[in-house]
This record gives C-alpha cells, structure tokens and sequence, in this order.
C-alpha cells in the first residue's frame, strides 16, 4: 500500500503536489487543511487526453483546520491524473497530479 500525505492551505495546491503510484496500487491518502479561509473540494479527473473528463472520485469537501482519510486504488491505466479542486472561492483547477506508472 502506498501512504500519500500532503496539506492544503488557502490557495489550490496541495503540498506535496505530486504522487507516483503502480497501476491498480491500494492507496491511502492522508490530507490536512492548515489554511484559514478556503473550503476545498478534491476530486481525482482522467488523464487531459481523455474525451471524458467526469471524476474517477470525489475525495470531498476540506474544511479549513479539517482532515481527511480516503482508501482507493490507483487506476489500472497508467498516466497523469489531474486532482482537481472546485473551491467557489477560485476558479476550479488542479491543484496535484497523480502519475500512475
């Protein structure tokens, strides 16, 4: 299993941003708002070279001082997929990518 811990403060990024995993990899993905301000919504989106841009899934709302633990597996096709965050107080955008080898 591949433990991922990153934070968020009040600006679309994570901290670390960036994640290599193996195809079909259990994952557990520790996140921690330290920011003041911002809610953030985190969904992980296919690869930008796919038609289809709906979420794989939605890791959900961060409050601000809040956490959050979600247990998934990695996509079985490797490539570069986006998390997102739909925050209202921005516009909507990654804010970390996760590479699947």
């Amino acid at each position: 299993m591949a433990l991922i811990q990153s934070t968020l403060v009040d600006a679309p990024a994570l901290q670390p941003g960036e994640f290599s995993v193996r195809r079909g990899q259990r994952i557990e993905l520790r996140l921690k708002h330290e920011g003041k301000k911002m809610i953030h919504r985190l969904e992980l989106l296919p690869p930008v070279d796919r038609d289809d841009q709906q979420p794989l899934m939605v890791f959900g709302v961060l409050k601000p001082g809040g956490s959050s633990l979600r247990v998934f597996r990695a996509p079985s096709q490797p490539g570069r997929y986006p998390i997102h965050c739909a925050a209202k107080e921005y516009t909507p955008g990654p804010c970390g990518v996760l590479g699947v080898q």
